[in-house]
């Protein structure tokens, strides 16, 4: 399984991407999707901190939804899950 679990490095010495949660108002979004759905987001940030190995964004626009969002690919889910053992292999 990937191990971009966590965006704390402190926490989880093996991530290799940060994840990154929020929540955005229905109005500023005008946005068809169900929960599981994938799609892309664009939100207009400000750089108001730069340190050693990352910055720190603050939102400074309205965000808009980019295209359709839909459900994941057969790819993305085997992305998602990663390997899986077969235990009636043996």
């Amino acid at each position: 399984m990937a191990n971009d679990t966590n965006m704390d490095t402190n926490e989880n010495k093996e991530a290799t991407v940060p994840v990154l949660e929020f929540r955005l108002p229905t109005n500023e979004i005008d946005l068809e999707a169900a929960v599981g759905d994938r799609g892309v987001i664009m939100i207009p940030v400000e750089v108001i901190a730069k340190n050693d190995g990352s910055f720190t964004f603050r939102k400074s626009g309205i965000a808009s939804a980019e295209g359709e969002f839909r459900g994941a690919t057969l790819d993305e889910m085997r992305d998602k899950i990663g390997v899986v053992e077969d235990e009636e292999g043996e």
